[in-house]
This record gives C-alpha cells, structure tokens and sequence, in this order.
C-alpha cells in the first residue's frame, strides 16, 4: 500500500504538475519554492539524470527490484554521498529508470533524522513548500520532496523535465 501510494503520488507530481503550470496561465494553487542553480542536484551522490541503467552498473553496486509499469526499479550502493542532501559515506538508493534513463530517486532514512534532515535540506535548498505534511522543493534540474512516515522518511528526487522552477502543486 505504501509503495503504491509513493509511486502514485510521484506520478502525479511528475506529469500532471508541468502541465498544469505551462497551460494555465493563473493557478490558486501554491507554487513549489525555487532553488538555484548552485543549490540544485543532478541526481544524487554520483548518479545523475539520465544515466542509463548499465552507467550505473559498471560503476555501483546495483539490485534489480522490480519493474512499475515503464519504470525499472534497482536498488544502488552509493560508496560515498560527498554531502549530496546533507548525506555522508555510504548511501543505498532506489533508482528508478524510465526509457532504460535515470529519472528517479528514493532515498529512505530513520524517522527519528526527519527535523535534522529538513532543517539541513532548507539550509542548503532554501525555504521549502510545505503541503499536507510533505515539503517539496523546485529546481531546474530536479524537483525534489520530503515524506514524513510513521515508520521510515523518505526523501524522493525527480528529474524535472520542463525545467519549471515554480511547479504549482
């Protein structure tokens, strides 16, 4: 149930919002705080958008999870964050790839980091939106959002296809 409410609400997120943004010209609907250019990823760690499964596997430890759809699933070793969302050393992702291309990230972490994580995230990103419990911050590379749950966090990057900084969500 609860990977099927992630994957919906990512879906949604990622193909409805740049249409409602590009094709109507006023919406009463908040829009998602805008990073910069310095500010914005371009994947996570050492990955970034649209790498190709194989990229990856000659380089990360990779598990394949599953397929959604046109989505592939893989779980992948990070050795080493470098810093990217404020994560350090080794770091397991789940991938996911549309059209053999990375173009989205899950990242889980223990509930008990999710303050720690959303003040270091808006220290480096900026102030986020914060919606029904989620934070979402918009980028130019990446739109990237914040899930509280009850028992794990999760953070969830998406490749921003339209390059739409202020998405209305």
């Amino acid at each position: 149930m609860k990977k099927s409410l992630r994957i919906l609400f990512l879906g949604i997120l990622l193909f409805a919002s740049p249409l409602v943004s590009n094709y109507i010209p006023f919406s009463p609907l908040p829009t998602v705080s805008a990073m910069t250019n310095s500010q914005n990823p371009n994947g996570f760690g050492d990955v970034h958008w649209d790498e190709t499964i194989s990229d990856i596997q000659s380089s990360h430890k990779t598990t394949f999870l599953g397929r959604n759809d046109d989505a592939a699933h893989y779980s992948v070793l990070i050795p080493d964050a470098k810093g990217s969302l404020n994560f350090e050393g080794p770091v397991t992702i789940r991938a996911i790839f549309i059209d053999n291309k990375l173009f989205g990230i899950e990242i889980p972490f223990s509930g008990d980091q999710f303050e720690t994580r959303l003040a270091g995230m808006t220290k480096m990103l900026g102030a986020p939106v914060k919606r029904r419990g989620y934070y979402i911050w918009g980028g130019p590379l990446s739109l990237i959002i914040l899930l509280p749950y009850k028992e794990d966090e999760l953070i969830i990057l998406a490749k921003n296809q339209q390059g739409v900084q202020g998405i209305a969500i």
